[in-house]
């Protein structure tokens, strides 16, 4: 059983998949309260993962995105295993505090704190860095050697990256070439 906030179809916006046809699973609930987080998970009905599945197998077969807020303070083992078994893709975005599932996934952090291990990130296939809050180039140089996918990815509001968290997020990209801009292309092309 699982508390989820929505189930719907639409494009992966940001980072690495960004542009693919995904249907997402949004988790209910998070561990972090972030000032600049822009989704609202807080609520949300209990189903199964037999429901769930129900839901998805009506949608168009493609890659499946288990988020949140922070999708893993959730059991999401018994649903990963089902999509596996029924030969969706699956991605997780976590905030990378809490442990790892088993089962075969994409797995995109995004850290947001100091909470998130070393450990813990080199198991990110991306890790994508959000850029705009008080602290966040501290946190992207403690994550900085890895060599998996990076991106930086200004806070965005309603019409998209706010001018001056853009501004930072390509002047930290021009001095460290390694790391890809990250935009949040849903939001400026205007779907959900």
């Amino acid at each position: 059983m699982l508390k989820v906030n929505e189930i719907f179809y639409s494009i992966q916006g940001e980072g690495y998949w960004s542009g693919v046809p995904t249907i997402f699973i949004r988790l209910s609930g998070c561990n972090l309260r972030c000032s600049f987080c822009d989704t609202k998970h807080e609520t949300g009905r209990d189903m199964t993962e037999e429901e769930i599945m129900r839901k998805v197998k009506v949608l168009p077969k493609c890659r499946v995105c288990i988020t949140g807020g922070e999708p893993l303070l959730q059991n999401t083992e018994p649903l990963i295993k089902l999509l596996n078994k029924d030969s969706h893709p699956v991605a997780i975005e976590t905030n990378g505090s809490m442990n790892f599932p088993k089962g075969k996934y994409w797995l995109t952090v995004s850290p947001k704190n100091f909470a998130v291990s070393l450990s813990t990130v080199s198991k990110a296939d991306e890790i994508k860095f959000i850029c705009g809050f008080n602290g966040w180039e501290r946190i992207v140089q403690a994550f900085e050697d890895f060599s998996t996918r990076t991106y930086i990815q200004p806070i965005h509001d309603e019409k998209g990256p706010v001018p001056e968290h853009l501004k930072s997020a390509l002047r930290f990209i021009k001095r460290h070439p390694k790391f890809r801009l990250s935009l949040q292309m849903h939001k400026l092309i205007g779907v959900r």
